[in-house]
């Protein structure tokens, strides 16, 4: 729920950073720094979820 939740936030504001500053370079990289910065700050953390090992 969270990685969906932070999919739409982070698309979201992407979207509302491209519309605000339409043909901006600087306002396309942003938004694209904005969209890979949100998907990967709630991304599933494989390590928690592996089994330990000795």
């Amino acid at each position: 729920m969270r990685r969906m939740a932070a999919f739409f936030i982070s698309t979201w504001l992407a979207a509302a950073i491209l519309f605000l500053g339409r043909h901006s370079v600087s306002m396309m990289a942003l938004s694209g720094v904005v969209v890979f910065a949100g998907l990967d700050l709630f991304r599933p953390d494989h390590r928690e979820n592996a089994p330990e090992r000795e």
